[in-house]
């Protein structure tokens, strides 16, 4: 059923502007026409419905761009997790030990929170896949 509807989205998104046009980045988000594209909408324009040749090279960046996003989360995750359980130990431990743990957690998480480097990646994937998609579209 995703599918389906991923390739209905497609098909009305390329029946709509009546041939391909140029992806644009704004911000985080990528557009084609006036319509945002998800990175996953955004692989599958770069693979399926480009015109020859195809963006391989596109999908690629955007793939990695979409996993890079995933681990994003994932930290994000973690470092409330480290920091939650990291103030328990810290409020609840009668020994020393335990506050020094609880600290050392505290302090992981809120690394895992700060830190940009995935995101960084990831917009440089982003803009990476438009560039090789909008050069594919100048070859025709």
């Amino acid at each position: 059923m995703k599918k389906l509807l991923t390739i209905s989205t497609f098909l009305a998104i390329t029946l709509t502007v009546l041939g391909q046009r140029e992806m644009v980045v704004v911000g985080d988000d990528i557009y084609i026409d006036g319509s945002e594209l998800s990175l996953a909408d955004a692989g599958m324009m770069a693979m399926i419905l480009s015109p020859n040749p195809r963006s391989p090279e596109a999908y690629e960046h955007f793939k990695q761009a979409k996993a890079l996003r995933d681990v994003r989360k994932l930290m994000v995750v973690a470092g409330v997790w480290q920091m939650i359980t990291g103030t328990v130990y810290i409020s609840y431990s009668p020994t020393l030990g335990g506050v020094y743990a609880g600290a050392f957690k505290f302090s992981i998480g809120s690394v895992l929170l700060t830190t940009e480097l995935p995101l960084v990646d990831a917009r440089r994937h982003v803009h990476m896949g438009v560039e090789a998609y909008n050069k594919a579209l100048t070859k025709i």
